[in-house]
């Protein structure tokens, strides 16, 4: 289905060789968070960064969002802050702070870290600083994961590697 109009109360659509317009009643007076979260994802799918991080914060500042959605939506804001070129490291400390023992969280905030530090040149001091920080962080939090956690083990094995 492609919209190709949008009225107060109806849609002109076109879904293959057929157009008309459908009724579009209204469902709330108030914007929905579900719908702002999901409309974000699909621009994260078309790529559209700037518009995603625009829906996600709409979401964040959503008074009836609950806490899962905003800490998602803080997640995905930083995705599409880092893709559209700027830095989601704010994101994920508001969604730290939200929950700092949700496992996704803390597996974002890690790869921030090795993006950080595999940014740096391989002879540059603050790489092996930044490698110890993220080692630390790793520590910090392993008792998030299960022992033989496959993405952790990779972590552990990565950071081996660097100096």
């Amino acid at each position: 289905f492609n919209a190709l109009q949008q009225n107060a109360g109806a849609a002109l659509i076109q879904s293959g060789g057929l157009q008309g317009w459908i009724r579009l009643p209204a469902l709330s007076t108030d914007r929905s968070e579900v719908v702002d979260f999901t409309g974000g994802l699909i621009r994260i799918w078309r790529e559209d960064w700037d518009g995603a991080a625009a829906l996600f914060t709409r979401v964040i500042g959503n008074r009836l969002a609950p806490p899962a959605l905003k800490l998602d939506a803080y997640l995905y804001r930083a995705v599409a802050q880092e893709r559209g070129g700027h830095s989601g490291a704010v994101d994920l400390q508001q969604a730290y702070a939200l929950n700092p023992y949700d496992q996704t969280t803390v597996k974002y905030l890690l790869m921030k870290d090795v993006s950080a530090l595999t940014a740096l040149a391989t002879e540059d001091p603050a790489r092996a600083r930044a490698a110890v920080d993220a080692r630390r962080r790793i520590d910090a939090h392993r008792y998030l994961f299960p022992a033989n956690d496959a993405w952790l083990a990779e972590m552990d094995r990565f950071l081996k590697t660097v100096n």
